[in-house]
């Protein structure tokens, strides 16, 4: 495997955002690891115990048992806030949001695109030849009044926690981009630490290896 180059790490201040921790309840599981500690513990849960948890049952599932609508895989781990949770998918790529009752609340599909070199990062219509998948490959964060994700294409992304709408987008890509590389893209979850949005990412030239492989066994 090549070597990783090109790391980089953003740093977005956020004047008016108070920290996760401050606006999410006891219950709440609003960003990688859980918290800005990385416990990965949850110390609001009660109702679960050595006593019942091999009785739990299927509340509800999405899509809804029996629905013809398909989603992409799920790589990262859900994050819930206020009962309801946020996750995205590393196929067919889009961020959806679904209520206490697993009812969608609002869906945000993710930008395709074709990086440098020839390097296809849009695998969804490959029938089962994929590559690469542009999705999201980390958990999202959840604060106040934002939801904070990053994907393997390249791009770093704001949305409005009620309606899903982009607040902004930052190309990796893009020449003005600090560190620009046509292969930059991040596996990781963006974490929120001292009131600022951290991703952390970097460009991946074993991609191009991989494609090369790829190629030549699909000609053989």
């Amino acid at each position: 495997m090549l070597p990783v180059r090109n790391c980089f790490v953003l740093l977005t201040g956020l004047a008016a955002l108070l920290p996760a921790s401050a606006k999410a309840g006891p219950k709440d599981w609003p960003t990688y690891n859980g918290d800005e500690k990385g416990t990965r513990h949850n110390a609001g849960e009660t109702a679960l115990g050595r006593t019942n948890v091999g009785k739990l049952e299927e509340k509800w599932r999405f899509p809804a048992k029996g629905a013809r609508e398909r989603i992409g895989a799920v790589h990262a781990t859900p994050v819930v806030v206020d009962g309801c949770v946020y996750f995205a998918t590393a196929t067919k790529t889009t961020l959806y949001k679904l209520s206490p009752e697993g009812k969608l609340v609002w869906s945000y599909k993710l930008p395709t695109r074709t990086a440098g070199h020839g390097l296809t990062l849009d695998g969804s219509d490959t029938k089962g030849k994929e590559l690469i998948s542009p999705g999201v490959w980390g958990a999202a964060l959840v604060t106040g009044d934002a939801v904070y994700l990053a994907d393997l294409g390249g791009f770093l992304i704001s949305l409005d926690r009620n309606t899903g709408k982009e607040r902004w987008k930052v190309d990796t890509l893009a020449k003005t981009f600090p560190g620009a590389h046509p292969h930059n893209g991040t596996f990781a979850s963006p974490i929120l630490a001292d009131g600022k949005i951290i991703f952390a990412g970097g460009a991946f030239e074993q991609w191009h290896a991989r494609l090369r492989s790829y190629k030549a066994s699909t000609s053989i």
